[in-house]
């Protein structure tokens, strides 16, 4: 059976060897977050890239007065690259 990544691969990518698609999977380490955990905070370098299994993510900004401003949301089976 395809892993959610292995088949996000192969929609991406024209014929893909299973060497290298083993070689992706293995770079990736599972990790979970709680709702309302923060992924990256606005003042630290990205050292990370994610891909959402389940559930969505939320990028936002803080205006003047310290409300959250929603930049964009994303759901599950997409790789999330912060910057």
């Amino acid at each position: 059976m395809q892993s959610p990544l292995e088949i996000l691969i192969r929609a991406s990518v024209k014929n893909p060897l299973q060497e290298e698609i083993n070689a992706i999977e293995g770079i990736f380490t599972k990790r979970e977050f709680k709702k309302g955990e923060v992924f990256k905070k606005s003042d630290s370098i990205s050292k990370a890239l994610a891909f959402i299994l389940e559930g969505s993510a939320r990028e936002y900004l803080l205006n003047s007065k310290g409300d959250e401003i929603t930049s964009f949301i994303i759901e599950k089976i997409i790789f999330l690259r912060i910057w």
